[in-house]
C-alpha cells in the first residue's frame, strides 16, 4: 500500500497484549507504529483509543490524507483490554490485579459518559436509557443470529478468494 500509494486506512487496536504476552515481547519496537517507521509513504498516527474525541480527530485527519491521494494511513489506537483474550486465557496469571483495576479506569464507555455529563450534553437518566437501548439491540441481534440456519458445507469457499485469474491490464 505504501509503495503504490494506495488509498488504504489501517486501524490497529493495540490493547498492549498479543494474546497472553505483552505486545512488547511480540513485536519488534514494541508497537506497530514503531515497527512501520521504515515504510516511506505510510502516514502513521498513534492515538489514545480510549478517548473518543481524540480518536475521531485522528481518524478524520487520516481519512483526509487517504482520500486526498496522499497514500495509505495507519492509526495505532492504544486502548485497554478489560477481559481475558478468550475463555481459555487465564489473564490473571500474567496481569496483576492492580493493572486490571488501572485499565478499568480507562474504560472508554464510562470515560465518555463522564465527559458527556460534565459537558451537560446528557444526564444520568439519558445515559441509562441509551445503555438499555444498546443492550436490547445487542440481545435482539444475538437472538436473530442464533436463529439463522447453519451455512451449507458447499459454500465454505464463497467470498474467500476469486477463482478467476487476474487479467493483466497493463497492455
Amino acid at each position: 500500500a505504501a509503495r503504490d500509494a494506495l488509498p488504504v486506512l489501517f486501524v490497529i487496536q493495540n490493547n498492549k497484549y498479543a494474546i497472553s504476552v505483552p505486545v512488547a515481547s511480540q513485536i519488534a519496537g514494541g508497537s506497530i507504529h514503531s515497527l512501520t517507521s521504515g515504510f516511506t509513504g505510510l502516514n502513521r498516527f498513534v492515538v489514545d483509543g480510549t478517548d473518543l474525541l481524540e480518536s475521531l480527530r485522528t481518524a478524520q485527519q487520516a481519512v483526509k490524507l487517504v482520500r486526498g491521494g496522499r497514500g495509505p494511513a495507519l492509526i495505532e489506537a492504544n486502548t485497554v483490554r478489560l477481559l481475558a483474550h478468550s475463555s481459555s486465557d487465564a489473564d490473571k496469571k500474567y496481569r496483576s490485579e492492580q493493572e486490571i483495576k488501572k485499565d478499568r479506569l480507562l474504560d472508554p464507555i464510562p470515560k465518555l459518559e463522564t465527559w458527556l455529563l460534565k459537558q451537560k450534553m446528557l444526564n444520568d437518566r439519558e445515559i441509562a436509557d441509551i445503555r438499555l437501548t444498546v443492550k436490547n439491540e445487542i440481545d435482539q441481534a444475538a437472538e436473530a443470529a442464533e436463529q439463522m440456519p447453519l451455512p451449507q458445507k458447499e459454500t465454505v469457499t464463497h467470498f474467500i478468494f476469486n477463482p478467476e485469474p487476474l487479467k493483466n491490464t497493463d497492455s
